[in-house]
């Protein structure tokens, strides 16, 4: 983030939910999508930092002739082995607005374990919630994370109630900052819409200023319908950023400069 934030303002969006949400598969699902070949609306891949992290986690969903079942990617650790888990993992891309081709993008993804964030809730100035501490404060965007298998299963009731409450600690001192709700599993059977809907009702209450909901999952017999979702949903975000009134738009490289190329980043090299 430093080596980052000495060229230019980094747009940190952080993953926010309970263990086992789908944060981590979501972020496989978004850097598969783009090797790819397919975009976030309105944005061109430029290149990362951090393409060794993507491939960990992505190779989970990467097809092999010796296997046609889906692999998720595996729990993120509760340590990250970074200052004693107070730190998340990071994951960036870098993008190019079509609108600003000039221009460069640098954005990072937290990728949080779910025990962070229920440690946040129960008591947010805990040493065991240093951690989802820091990608709040960090964070200019959000991107909330609801397993409807688990809100409608057996469990749904404590998942209701922690969904809840994360959404309530979440919105607390928000502001301004774009907050999107993640339905994850959205292939499975709506068996209580009623439910959900309450779900949603909640969190629309009070909402953030900038609100909005996606659906998303990694089968691939609704590909068309939810794997659009994942880069509709990075999008909104970077387009709400950059419409936000006091949020300046992506430095532009001009064609010819005395300053160094290195730091300004025409090229990527990492």
């Amino acid at each position: 983030m430093r080596l980052l934030k000495a060229r230019s303002q980094v747009v940190c969006i952080g993953l926010v939910g309970a263990d086992n949400a789908g944060k981590t598969t979501f972020l496989a699902l978004l850097y598969a999508l783009l090797r790819q070949g397919q975009a976030i609306p309105g944005y061109r891949f430029a290149g990362s930092c951090t393409l060794p992290g993507w491939e960990a986690i992505a190779s989970s969903l990467t097809f092999r002739e010796d296997r046609t079942d889906i692999q998720f990617p595996p729990h993120t650790s509760r340590s990250t082995g970074r200052d004693e888990g107070r730190v998340p993992g990071l994951l960036h891309l870098v993008l190019r607005p079509d609108d600003a081709p000039a221009a460069v993008l640098d954005v990072v993804f937290t990728d949080a374990p779910g025990e962070w964030f229920t440690n946040w809730v129960v008591r947010h100035e805990a040493d065991a919630a240093a951690g989802a501490r820091w990608v709040y404060q960090q964070s200019r965007a959000f991107l909330l994370f609801a397993d409807r298998e688990r809100l409608t299963g057996s469990q749904r009731g404590p998942a209701r109630g922690e969904l809840m409450d994360l959404a309530d600690r979440l919105k607390h001192g928000l502001g301004t900052r774009p907050l999107g709700l993640m339905w994850t599993k959205a292939d499975l059977p709506n068996e209580r819409p009623q439910f959900l809907e309450d779900i949603s009702q909640h969190l629309q209450h009070d909402a953030a200023r900038h609100y909005r909901e996606f659906e998303v999952s990694v089968e691939l017999s609704g590909a068309a319908q939810w794997h659009p979702q994942v880069l509709a949903s990075v999008a909104w975000l970077l387009d709400t950023l950059r419409r936000e009134s006091g949020t300046p738009p992506p430095v532009p490289v001009p064609a010819a400069t005395e300053q160094d190329l290195f730091l300004l980043r025409r090229q990527i090299i990492c």
